[in-house]
């Protein structure tokens, strides 16, 4: 196997789905594999990493990069990662300025370059996950608690406009013991936390403006109490 795409089927459209079916069938050397409740992304990527494939692609949104990355967890050697951005958000594929039109993208597939992107790993509960783009806590737990396939797909990218709006007159300090570099703990009453190795997420809202996935550092967003009107703009 030389190149395996993961398509998530929920997301996009379905004719950008059958698009890509239909360019992938022409292509002897592409394998085409759909998760399914019983198939995660995250497993058929460690599946087709034991099959040797040496480009694993994401097709979908944000979600399916992450759980692709998690299933190449251990072995970022063995298989290059390609991503087909199809889903509401799309953040990662901003960063990396890809096209967002999935034939576009998939162009690029061979005649685009090969980057070394830096990978954050987070533990927590004893638990060790990877990502690419951001990780947070705090309003964005609420606010994904709001993101159902069915707001997703009637509001689109403005479906995580709708979920802070919900979530703004709702809103809880958290209190948060934070260090890095070295430095002593700190004590704060956050609203949200953002770590981030990307610049923007939920589709689109710059978080972190400087942030540069190739430059073996994260930024740190800390969002604190405000006025209401202070906080819409960083609420998602």
């Amino acid at each position: 196997m030389d190149v395996c795409i993961i398509l998530n089927p929920n997301a996009g459209s379905a004719a950008q789905a059958e698009m890509l079916r239909d360019v992938i069938a022409a292509d002897s050397t592409v394998t085409l594999w759909e998760t399914t409740p019983e198939s995660s992304a995250r497993k058929l990527a460690a599946s087709a990493l034991q099959e040797g494939a040496r480009l694993i692609v994401a097709a979908g949104g944000d979600g399916t990069i992450n759980e692709v990355v998690n299933g190449l967890a251990g072995n970022f050697e063995q298989a290059r990662l390609g991503v087909l951005p199809l889903g509401t958000g799309n953040d990662l594929a901003r960063t990396l300025a890809l096209p967002l039109d999935a034939q576009e993208a998939f162009r690029l597939l061979t005649s685009g370059s090969v980057r070394a992107l830096d990978v954050m790993r987070v533990e927590a509960a004893g638990n060790t996950m990877y990502g690419l783009n951001v990780a947070a806590g705090g309003f964005t737990g609420q606010m994904n608690e709001l993101m159902t396939d069915d707001l997703k797909a009637t509001w689109g990218p403005l479906a995580y406009l709708r979920g802070a709006v919900s979530v703004l007159p709702n809103l809880t300090d958290y209190e948060t013991f934070i260090t890095w570099d070295d430095e002593a703990e700190g004590r704060i009453a956050a609203l949200n936390i953002i770590v981030a190795n990307g610049r923007t997420a939920a589709g689109g809202f710059m978080v972190a403006p400087t942030a540069n996935p190739e430059d073996g550092l994260l930024d740190v967003v800390i969002v604190q109490s405000g006025s209401l009107v202070d906080l819409a703009g960083v609420t998602a």
